[in-house]
């Protein structure tokens, strides 16, 4: 959670990073500062970023090659694999041998604010001003982006990859096998209630018709590095917590020590009692439970869509499971992620030419940069149709669609700097059509989740002071929390007997003062939009 960590800044201080610079400063002799070429003679700067598995070599994409072909401006790459980059991006901060450039750079909130104020990372805000259209008409229509991506002194030293607003993908979701409920002649469920009967049908009436008692009726495995069922947060709504941490009159709760909590621990403690749960779900990989969900053999999941788990053949076979009530929440509610990744890209201290640098990403928040980034080159990689309204991907024949991806840009597989409604609104035409399994997810979050949508608790910023009481705090939090919660749900503890014993386990480690943290976080967070 410390990923999620807090504070636009006051909002003073806000307001002068709001402010364009008064004072003119010279253009940088090599700098076009409007137009293509970005620099007159070419150069060369050095780039950081992770590179994943089905991707190509960086300096072989046709994204960077474009650009430069367009700026003038070129790279040498460093790209270690995803699973070491943290690990050689910090050892690159530490020896103060740094890239010139950080990009799909995966930057942590923390991070943003130690290197910043180690002079490592520089700040952006100026150069925004003064070199960047793009993104200082997209910081002043929308303040939140600002104010979501500015650090407590006042600075910017990372820029966000800006999803659509209200895009199907920033909502988490259930999915329930709605052909096994029209053959067992159920209604949907409402409430967790009615869940629990259908989640009985579904172990005990053999609703795949296969002559087998092999129905799970709810699976699930345990998110990377958290110990924390993938489906937690979303039946955390029943009980009126939109997750962990959540807003409630401006005041922040964290779910695992409200009694709310209990009641959230009790039903799930039943659901596995009753073996209406996943009984390999907390060992259990991605993989195995994929697994399972092919064999036409899970009711309820948790996944962006259905085929991730299910495969493309039964992805129809799947609904969403509209948020559920309980007797301690009446109002079903969904949850709306934020549309913004931050840390996406950051210019370091090393960079003899940040003014250029600046103007390079700030292509990528214009339409044409968006599109070049995510979906290549006209005529190679896609071609419009329909006067432009829509956009067809040219993978060439046999060509795995992935793969293929992947030879455009680190687009396939990381965050990168951009905005990505131009491309939505392209890959959306005719979504029906030329995407059927994404035109699925669309339609249900349209209808069953987006009208009654909460937001989860905002993108914020620690301050350094914060940072270092949190990191005392945290670890050993939710390390207790993941351990408790998994052994009250599977019956290890009984939360009759063990509950208040918890709850003093959590005072003494200083769970106040860990939310007070978070409280304060937020309200510095809400003022900075006042």
């Amino acid at each position: 959670m410390l990923a999620a960590s807090v504070i636009a800044g006051c909002n003073e201080t806000n307001k002068k990073a709001a402010e364009p610079e008064q004072k003119k400063e010279a253009t940088p002799e090599n700098l076009n500062k409007t137009g293509f070429p970005i620099v007159t003679k070419p150069i060369t700067l050095k780039m950081m970023g992770a590179k994943t598995a089905n991707q190509l070599i960086w300096g072989e994409m046709a994204f960077f090659k474009e650009m430069a072909k367009q700026t003038n401006i070129n790279f040498e790459f460093d790209t270690p694999a995803v699973e070491s980059y943290k690990e050689k991006l910090r050892l690159k901060f530490a020896s103060g041998s740094l890239p010139d450039v950080l990009f799909g750079a995966n930057l942590l909130p923390e991070d943003e604010i130690l290197f910043g104020s180690q002079g490592q990372l520089i700040p952006l805000e100026k150069l925004i001003a003064n070199y960047a259209p793009n993104l200082q008409k997209l910081l002043a229509d929308y303040p939140d982006i600002r104010r979501n991506i500015t650090t407590p002194d006042g600075h910017i030293y990372s820029l966000p990859f800006v999803d659509t607003p209200g895009a199907f993908g920033v909502y988490p979701k259930l999915w329930i096998n709605e052909s096994w409920l029209t053959a067992l002649n159920l209604p949907m469920p409402k409430t967790t209630d009615d869940l629990i009967t259908v989640l009985r049908a579904f172990k005990n009436d053999d609703p795949n018709k296969n002559g087998k008692q092999d129905e799970i009726p709810m699976s699930f495995h345990l998110v990377a590095g958290t110990g924390i069922p993938d489906i937690q947060s979303i039946l955390l709504n029943a009980f009126g917590f939109t997750g962990n941490l959540t807003i409630d009159r401006d005041k922040v709760r964290f779910a695992p020590y409200e009694p709310e909590y209990k009641a959230y621990l009790s039903f799930m403690n039943r659901l596995y009692a009753e073996g209406l749960l996943d009984k390999e779900g907390y060992s259990q990989t991605v993989q195995q439970k994929n697994a399972k969900g092919n064999g036409n053999r899970i009711g309820v999941l948790a996944a962006g869509g259905p085929f991730q788990v299910v495969g493309n053949n039964l992805d129809k076979d799947y609904s969403i499971l509209p948020p559920l009530t309980s007797a301690l929440n009446e109002k079903p509610f969904a949850i709306r992620n934020n549309y913004l990744t931050k840390g996406t890209f950051a210019i370091t201290s090393s960079n003899p030419n940040p003014e250029a640098t600046i103007r390079w990403v700030d292509y990528l928040y214009s339409k044409e940069g968006a599109i070049l980034a995510a979906q290549g080159v006209e005529g190679k990689h896609f071609e419009y149709i329909d006067n432009k309204q829509g956009l067809k991907a040219l993978v060439p024949e046999g060509a795995n669609p992935a793969e293929f991806r992947g030879t455009i840009s680190p687009n396939a597989g990381i965050f990168i700097p951009r905005i990505h409604e131009p491309v939505s609104k392209l890959n959306e035409y005719k979504l029906q059509e030329t995407n059927p399994l994404n035109y699925h997810i669309a339609t249900e979050s349209k209808k069953k989740l987006e009208p009654i949508a909460r937001d989860s608790y905002p993108l914020t910023y620690f301050t350094l002071e914060e940072l270092q009481q949190l990191k005392v705090l945290e670890t050993d939090i939710t390390t207790y929390i993941s351990e408790m919660s998994g052994k009250f749900i599977v019956g290890d503890a009984s939360l009759d007997n063990k509950w208040n014993e918890y709850v003093a386990m959590l005072e003494k480690m200083k769970v106040k003062q860990y939310v007070e943290l978070y409280q304060k976080a937020y309200d510095r967070w809400k003022s900075a939009s006042k």
